[in-house]
């Protein structure tokens, strides 16, 4: 194995981060916001997130925003995967074992289609704000679809997302410019807290350097220049300050301490040296480097 040391990541603000993460505009098209309550009803999921506004009235995944021509409107958050229900509670930082990704995304978007063309037509505020949205829940629709429940499929999101946009100017290209894999690889979405105790931010030793910048890759779906890019980058060192107050939720049921201390004695012979937390590392945790094709990790 090769020891890849740490990066030094962005200072920022944990309250200023959470807030744009329940609240921001990084996926800055969507379903207007009255499409949205028509199809899928204004009653949310009992105000989760404690949000107040419109935001008090949908799911927390999905964030009420103000699209660019202003239209009110609503988009996916980050929390369609780093969150998930346990023992009845949300947990934000939780990576989402429950997402069902094995229905055509696409069906959806005919749905909104048809309502948005008969109640305003395309020609409309509503459609603009909605068109960016809709083009890129077309273009990963046919390369997520997995074969059975509670795995992710963000590899192949990103990779086409990032086809589909000029190097240069981030701008939609139609026709991809890079090859992504036709394959839908499945992945398990890691837990927030630990992004914090890793020298990279992919088990395959993927995603060094800014963690900001690779974790706003999620606007990659809706940007429409470098302009958007920079103002969303500027936000994004405070959403990762706010990740690196996360916590793991404390074990609700009783625990066996003679148990509990065997274990213990095992995870600092055999385990501690790669997993242990930051204060009791004695040296940058070693992380096996790969060479890598957009289709499957190659061991060096």
């Amino acid at each position: 194995m090769t020891e890849i040391a740490g990066s030094v990541q962005r200072n920022g603000t944990p309250a200023a981060g959470r807030d744009y993460l329940l609240y921001g505009d990084f996926v800055d098209h969507g379903v207007p916001y009255n499409i949205y309550t028509l199809a899928f009803g204004s009653s949310g999921d009992g105000n989760l997130l404690e949000r107040t506004g419109d935001n008090a009235n949908i799911r927390h995944d999905y964030t009420a925003i103000t699209a660019p021509n202003g239209l009110r409107i609503v988009s996916p958050n980050c929390l369609q995967c780093h969150a998930q229900m346990l023992n009845g509670q949300l947990v934000v930082g939780l990576g989402n074992s429950v997402a069902d990704f094995t229905n055509d995304q696409s069906e959806s978007v005919a749905a909104v289609d048809a309502l948005i063309t008969n109640l305003y037509g395309t020609d409309s505020p509503q459609w603009d704000a909605y068109a960016p949205f809709r083009r890129g829940i077309l273009a990963i629709a046919p390369n997520i679809k997995q074969k059975v429940r509670g795995v992710n499929s963000a590899d192949n999101i990103a990779a086409v997302l990032a086809a589909h946009r000029n190097r240069h100017t981030l701008e939609w290209q139609e026709e991809p410019t890079i090859q992504y894999p036709n394959e839908v690889v499945p992945v398990d979405v890691p837990a927030w807290w630990q992004l914090r105790k890793k020298n990279s931010m992919f088990w395959t030793a993927l995603g060094r350097g800014d963690y900001a910048k690779i974790s706003m890759a999620s606007s990659l779906l809706t940007l429409v220049d470098t302009a958007k890019a920079r103002q969303v980058n500027g936000q994004f060192g405070d959403v990762e300050a706010y990740i690196n107050t996360l916590e793991p939720p404390t074990y609700p049921q009783n625990i066996n301490t003679d148990l509990a201390a065997q274990g213990k004695t095992l995870f600092i012979a055999n385990c501690q040296r790669c997993h242990a937390p930051m204060a009791v590392r004695p040296k940058p945790i070693p992380t096996c480097s790969y060479r890598s094709t957009l289709s499957r990790p190659t061991p060096c």
